[in-house]
């Protein structure tokens, strides 16, 4: 189409420009015959087809009436059957046999028949309706007597009166009705059905007699639409044909008829006229091209000439031959106007040459591919290159500095994500991100000398929008570089300055100030301040700055102290400096200023009288105090030690002269605190000198480890780490008690104030010389961090971050003033940093002499290469034990639980089995004794040793075991690396022995099966300790394995610790409930095996419906009952999960008419033991327990526990408007008291929780608070009465 000519293109367009006009005239024409006609058509169709049931009807009708005339003759009525059958006879031949038959049915059912013996007929169709007094017919059909298709008119006869005699009927052959049914041709079929759409008669091929119209495949769709109308017409398809069914009701029979008329035979008649619509249109077309090319053509040679002339334009020749203008048409004003055109031109570009070549910027044009087109002159002087050197075939990577272009390829890649090759790809990149745009370039001259620039990119597009080319300006900025370069070297002194520095204007504006300044008034960032010097001033001295000011003016200067303030509004107090200036330039006076903090200066100065004054009265203070603390302590304490050092004198075991040594250790160690204490006074007057002795390192760290064991017990979720490099000097000179008070003081306290997480020592080697080295030492820990006030009085002596610290965490507040005093006394200097809620951290590096006749660092005992299994849930300390591991040459794999590691052990082959197990023996999933005696018989039976790592109080519970059944070796935490070293060949020594054993054991014979994996694991989340206590011990009763989880986030992580094979899920539960921890555990695919059932106190089936959409597979309601768990869990346990996880348990509940059954068979065996308690129903609880009197004690010692103050908690979260905790209260409460059978309690538990939901007015919430702590304390009343009561 684009390489038409404009005369082709004018043709075609009129051409259809005129087509459509024409095209809609004739459609609508053709459109209107069409209409017209085949509505008369149908209208024809229709009235023929209502005629031929009019036709029907009326020869029916005639049948009818002349078998009730004969029903209503005397030989009918009166006669005897031989006069019936002779009048019979005489009708038909009357009717030229219009009937097959006629006959007579009396009441017995015996006919009597024209066509034949008399037989028994009141089986027919139409005898019932007839003999009850109704005129029938019948469809066609062949009764058993005859072969012939008949129907039936039946009429009842009546004797004298009302009496029914009989029936009359005449049979019709249904071949009588053919001629009713060829009015059609044979395209369109007809169809005889009754009223029920069942077929009679159909013409077309393969419509089945008796059929019905529902399953006729033609007239399926319309069925309905058919029956339920007496007459009209409907469109349908069949077999890709389009039909119209006409449709019409037999009057006075159960009969119609309908006619598919097929739509091509109506269309056939619009076929002539359609032609001679075509053809009007074509014969008009032919008439207009012609006529308009005629037209068209004189004004395309002209167009022509115009043509030529504007191409010689383009060639950029201007100077072409004017064109005729004598014709002033639009063609002929065109024709003036590209005339004057060419003369603008020529104009205009006798002065854009001028702009481009006579200016200080040099212009470069590009072409689409980026080779250089046309340089300017300023280019050509700039770059030493001509247009004629580079245009066609160079591009701007010729004179660009190649290494800028690859910093920006590199920069492009790495915003990208992408790699942007340097060369041309990155100007593409860079018009793809925009279009036109500036930045600035190094340009290298044809001499090699370098130019900076300012270059302006501007692309070009083409009439199509597609990329023609480029068009930059380059501007030489050498100039501005040289003086941006040597502002920015001002500028950097001025920022590196200690000093305030600022400049202000003469109306006291703060034009600039410099970081130092900014951050002397704490004011935010670098940007722009619209702030005023009278801001940054306390009011009372800002007259003094007005004054400064205006002798600046006359001196040129002004010098004084003054007191600015800071944002917060805190004083600050300076000496200050200001100096006048003139702008050269303008004329206009500035100032500038510069400031230095004296604010210490000055609080020495305010504080010096009063330090002299207090000083005297608390060394006095403190004298006494020491005194005393000196005489009160040490009299025991030295009891303590003198009785220790006797008591080493007696036979002791193994564990008694552990905990003596670390008696002896802690006591010393006291001792030593106290002597520093008590010292504090020559700390202050450089009283104290520090030793210089020889000590082994590692041997002060395992004294510290030993010491610390202590502190370590009964935390939960904590662990310590001591990291140390892979080599240490093996004996170092200097005062090593100082240093292990040091270190026991700054760890004491990082375990102190950490409550979870982890607390570090770390040492690492900062320097080593031939006879010195340079230790730094760490200590951080991620507990509860201090604020920046408690930090500005860390080291003050007796002094802890408040009132409440010492109460919960104890101590002097002497530690760390201590610690810092005795490091700098050795040469370093205690740097802390803390965030509150984090953590903190303490370091100090200190400088130690080696000893002389050591030649290099000490070796670790050699340790054959192995591979071990670390079993730590805590993440970086498996990292620490992997690293420490594979420092000394061993592979180390690591497992997060004790069931992982297990059931790794039992799967592997005796290939890849570990040389040794290194065990957390504090873990989630390891519940005691019988865990580890189950994990250590597979370690046993694999000949793998196990080292444990565990707390002093769990050390004691495993050297309580057979020694068969201990680990090989036992430390406790912390862990030194010495300590794991010396373990580990420990280890390997008793590996030979353990190896051995299991050789003698592999022919011995096999132990009976009784394989603990059996046991089915149940995990239950669960927070209320009554519940927990019942539902455990109704689960251990049916021989499951139960874990504990307090809270949604406790059963996530033991779910990654462990494998499970079922849940029980408390709905309501502190920091994530049990809707929110199922949500998460059934969209990991790992977990959508295991069964959860939901545990609840709401009974309400909506909800439980909602528990089983959301995941869960069944739904019990507390209070639980031990029958109706034991069926819940081994339904779910005893099916495959796989294939029952699209299926729910729901509704599942305690069976409450078990209970009352067992109450009327009889209470539980001893519940006589337990007298009436008010308020619960005992013998329901102990049944609830199976006659367990023991923990039915424990659930209410637990309960008094539990809810003695329940009322004082509620009503001060109600205050707080805190509803959803109130209601998660109020629901824990309702379980408890259902575990009890407190009813009562239960019910005034549900009522308050409806009350707050319903958002009550407060004083009816205030009566019913009142009634449920009335209930509440009633039932603690009781139950306190039966405690003691038991008790004695």
């Amino acid at each position: 189409m684009s390489n038409m000519s404009l005369r082709t293109k004018g043709l075609i367009l009129i051409v259809l420009i005129s087509f459509i006009p024409l095209l809609l005239a004739g459609w609508g024409n053709y459109s209107t015959a069409k209409d017209a006609m085949m509505r008369s058509e149908m209208e024809k169709i229709s009235s023929r087809l209502s005629s031929q049931a009019a036709n029907i009807a009326a020869w029916m009708d005639i049948r009818r009436a002349e078998v009730l005339v004969m029903s209503r003759t005397s030989v009918v009525r009166y006669g005897t059957n031989a006069e019936r059958l002779s009048y019979f006879q005489r009708e038909l031949v009357r009717s030229g046999f219009t009937y097959h038959a006629i006959g007579f049915i009396g009441q017995d059912g015996i006919a009597y028949r024209s066509d034949g013996a008399s037989r028994y007929m009141k089986g027919e169709p139409f005898y019932e309706p007839a003999i009850n007094g109704t005129i029938t017919i019948t469809d066609p059909y062949k009764p058993g007597f005859s072969i012939v298709e008949q129907t039936f008119i039946a009429v009842p006869v009546y004797g004298v009166g009302t009496q029914i005699e009989g029936i009359i009927y005449a049979s019709i052959p249904f071949t009588s009705f053919n001629r009713f049914f060829d009015f059609a041709d044979e395209k369109a079929p007809v169809r005889f059905y009754n009223d029920e759409g069942q077929i009679i008669y159909g013409s077309a091929p393969g419509v089945a007699r008796m059929s019905t119209l529902r399953s006729d495949s033609a007239l399926s769709a319309v069925a309905q639409e058919i029956l339920s109308h007496n007459e009209g017409k409907v469109s349908i398809r069949a077999n890709g044909d389009e039909f119209i069914v006409f449709y019409a009701k037999v009057a006075g029979t159960p009969w119609r008829i309908a006619l598919q008329e097929p739509y091509s035979n109506l269309k056939e008649m619009l076929t002539p006229i359609f032609w001679r619509i075509v053809s009007t249109i074509a014969i008009a077309e032919v008439f207009i091209a012609l006529s308009f090319y005629l037209y068209f053509n004189q004004i395309i040679k002209r167009l022509e000439r115009i043509l030529s002339v504007t191409k010689q334009a383009a060639a950029g020749e201007f100077q072409a031959e004017h064109l005729d203008t004598s014709q002033y048409d639009e063609i002929g004003k065109l024709a003036h106007s590209v005339n004057g055109m060419m003369e603008h031109l020529q104009e205009m570009f006798d002065r854009l040459n001028a702009i481009i070549n006579q200016n200080q910027y040099g212009f470069i044009v590009l072409d689409n591919e980026y080779k250089v087109a046309y340089l300017n002159k300023a280019a050509e002087e700039m770059l030493g290159y001509t247009t004629q050197e580079l245009a066609g075939h160079a591009t701007p990577l010729l004179f660009m500095d190649r290494d800028e272009i690859a910093e920006e390829a590199e920069r492009l890649s790495e915003q990208l994500g992408r790699e942007v090759q340097p060369g041309l790809e990155v100007f593409r990149v860079l018009r793809d991100d925009k279009f036109s745009y500036e930045r600035e370039w190094t340009f290298i001259h044809k001499d090699g000398h370098r130019i900076p620039t300012l270059h302006s990119s501007n692309g070009l597009r083409d009439r199509n929008g597609k990329f023609s080319g480029v068009v930059g300006m380059v501007r030489d900025i050498s100039d501005r570089k040289q003086v941006e370069k040597t502002r920015n070297r001002l500028l950097n002194i001025v920022e590196s300055a200690k000093d305030l520095i600022a400049s202000v204007d003469t109306k006291g504006r703060l034009i600039y100030m410099n970081r130092a300044g900014r951050d002397m008034l704490e004011l935010p960032g670098d940007g722009e301040d619209a702030s005023t010097v009278k801001d940054h001033v306390d009011p009372r001295m800002y007259e003094q700055i007005l004054q400064g000011a205006e002798l600046a003016r006359e001196h040129g200067y002004w010098e004084s102290n003054t007191q600015l303030m800071k944002s917060n509004g805190e004083p600050l107090f300076v000496s200050m400096v200001v100096v006048t200036h003139v702008d050269a330039s303008n004329g206009e006076l500035f100032f500038s200023c510069i400031a230095r903090d004296i604010s210490e200066q000055k609080l020495v100065q305010e504080e010096l009288v009063r330090a002299t004054l207090e000083a005297e009265e608390a060394n006095q203070a403190k004298s006494r105090f020491l005194a005393l603390m000196s005489h009160e302590i040490r009299t025991p304490l030295n009891g303590i030690i003198g009785l220790t050092q006797l008591l080493r004198k007696t036979e002791l075991s193994i564990v008694q002269k552990d905990y003596l040594d670390k008696m002896s250790m802690s006591s010393e160690t006291l001792h030593r605190m106290i002597s520093d204490v008590l010292d504090l006074s020559k700390i202050e007057a450089d009283k104290i000198e520090m030793e210089r002795l020889p000590f082994q390192l590692e041997e002060l760290l395992h004294r510290l480890a030993n010491g610390l064991s202590v502190f370590l017990g009964g935390k939960e979720q904590f662990e310590f780490m001591i990291k140390t490099p892979d080599k240490l000097p093996q004996t170092l000179i200097g005062d090593s008690l100082r240093l292990e008070q040091v270190l026991l003081n700054l760890c004491v306290n990082a375990i102190k104030f950490t409550e979870k997480g982890l607390v570090k020592l770390e040492l690492d080697m900062v320097e080593q010389h031939a006879d010195t080295v340079r230790l730094r030492f760490l200590i951080a820990d991620t507990g509860i961090g201090m604020s920046k006030d408690v930090m500005e009085k860390l080291f003050k002596p007796f002094t802890q971050a408040d009132s409440s610290t010492t109460r919960k965490y104890g101590g002097t507040g002497l530690g760390l003033v201590i610690s810092k005093s005795l490091v700098e006394m050795m040469g370093g200097e205690l740097h802390v940093s803390s965030k509150e809620g984090v953590g903190s951290r303490f370091s100090f590096t200190l400088s130690f002499k080696m000893n002389p006749y050591e030649s290099e660092l000490a070796e670790e005992t050699p340790v054959p290469e192995g591979t071990v299994w670390i079993v730590e849930d805590d993440t970086k300390m498996r990292d620490h034990w992997t690293y420490m591991f594979d420092s000394i040459g061993w592979s180390a794999i690591s497992y997060s639980s004790w069931q992982q590691a297990r059931e790794r052990l039992q799967r592997v082959g005796e290939g890849v089995l570990p040389d040794l197990l290194l065990m957390d023996m504090e873990m989630p999933d390891m519940y005691g004794i019988e865990t580890w005696r189950a994990f250590h018989l597979e370690a046993e039976k694999a000949s793998v040793p196990i080292i444990s790592l565990t707390t002093t109080y769990g050390r004691d519970e495993l050297q309580q075991l057979e020694e068969e059944e201990r680990p090989v070796a036992i430390l406790t935490k912390p862990v030194t690396r010495e300590a794991i070293v010396r373990s580990l060949n420990e280890a390997m020594r008793s590996r030979l022995a353990v190896r051995k054993q299991a050789f003698r054991e592999e022919y011995a014979d096999e132990p009976p099966a009784g394989d603990s994996s059996n046991t089915k694991r149940v995990l239950l989340a669960e927070d209320n300790k009554i519940n927990q206590l019942v539902a455990i011990e109704l689960l251990k009763e049916n021989g499951y394995e139960v874990g504990l989880a307090e809270t949604g986030e406790e059963v996530l992580r033991m779910l990654d610790a462990g494998s499970w094979d079922i849940i029980m899920m408390d709905i309501h539960m502190p920091v994530m409930d049990g809707t929110e921890a199922v949500r998460l555990i059934r969209s990991q695919e790992r977990y959508k095996h295991i069964p959860i059932i939901a545990v609840t106190a709401n009974a309400v089936k909506k909800d439980h419906d909602r528990y089983i959409r959301m995941g869960m597979n069944a739904v019990m309601t507390k209070p639980l009952s031990g029958e109706s768990l034991s069926e819940v869990m081994k339904f779910w346990l005893d099916k495959s999960f796989t294939l029952l996880k699209n299926q729910s348990l729901s509704g599942v509940r305690s069976s409450e008419s078990h209970v009352e059954m067992k109450k009327r068979g009889g209470s539980f065996a001893g519940a006589v033991a337990f007298a009436p308690i008010g308020g619960m129903d005992v013998d329901s609880a102990l049944e609830r327990v199976n006659g367990k009197h023991q923990i039915l004690f424990h659930m209410m010692e637990q309960f008094l526990l539990d809810y003695d103050s329940f009322m004082d908690q509620l009503r001060k979260i109600l205050g707080q408007s805190d509803t959803h905790t109130a209601l998660r209260m109020l629901h824990t409460l309702k379980g408890a008291a259902g575990y009890l059978s407190a009813r009562e309690l239960g019910e005034a538990a549900h009522e308050t929780s409806e009350a707050i939901k319903r958002e009550e007015e407060p004083s009816d919430l205030t009566s019913i608070l009142a009634h449920l702590e009335k209930e509440l304390g009633w039932l603690l009343a009781s139950l306190n009465e039966a405690v003691h009561r038991f008790d004695n």
